[in-house]
């Protein structure tokens, strides 16, 4: 496929999962497949340079959202001004933070973006362990789910809370119950998509490659 939409994917974590090293080949295959040509990077300072840049659309893996005050103008003015903005499943972590014990994992901050959380539509709370689960498409005319069929994914099931969005898949989970999966909303003269796919590599093969590459070519004005 013709490469016709240019992306950067942030990546980055202090933390022992979502590894942009490990995983960034795989998702930046993907995107390749769906005709996306994604630059890699862990630099936040290209966040605060993007209304002056040619992307297309920024794709957030990253998981604390630590970002300076110039980084996060950077990113709003970019997708207020007809830019993309595709988040990955840990993006959504908004209440978490680098641990101050070095005894813990991770840390919470005492209180989300909420810039952030309005540009992405919602916030991950919590999740069980990683299981099989199915997605239902739940509409099947917009254009990023067009003619898509339901799917089985393998990942962490995100409980999530949302705000003013257009759900377009959605799961259920034993202990989660019925959850959004993936959804759009507009911003500015911008457009926002997310998925909470993304832990493992298998989220970016199959069904769930295909979702993320038809998101953010959406969010790309490529759809």
């Amino acid at each position: 496929m013709t490469q016709d939409l240019q992306a950067l994917l942030l990546g980055g974590t202090a933390f022992p999962f979502h590894d942009i090293e490990e995983l960034g080949p795989h998702i930046e295959a993907a995107l390749s497949a769906e005709g996306i040509d994604a630059e890699i990077t862990t630099d936040r300072e290209e966040l605060a340079v993007l209304p002056d840049s040619e992307y297309d659309v920024c794709i957030d893996y990253t998981t604390d959202s630590e970002m300076t005050d110039a980084q996060l103008s950077g990113l709003l003015e970019f997708v207020e001004r007809g830019g993309g903005y595709a988040g990955v499943h840990g993006a959504a972590a908004l209440e978490t933070t680098v641990p101050s014990d070095p005894d813990d994992v991770v840390g919470e901050r005492e209180e989300p973006n909420p810039e952030l959380e309005e540009l992405i539509g919602g916030r991950f709370i919590r999740h069980p362990d990683p299981a099989a689960f199915d997605v239902r498409i739940v509409d099947s005319h917009h254009p990023i789910t067009i003619n898509r069929a339901d799917f089985q994914a393998y990942d962490e099931p995100y409980e999530v809370v949302t705000d003013d969005v257009h759900v377009l898949a959605r799961m259920d989970h034993p202990d989660l119950g019925d959850m959004p999966v993936a959804w759009v909303k507009p911003y500015g003269d911008g457009r926002s998509f997310y998925t909470a796919l993304g832990h493992f590599r298998s989220a970016f093969e199959g069904e769930a490659r295909a979702l993320l590459g038809a998101g953010v070519r959406w969010a790309g004005g490529r759809a």
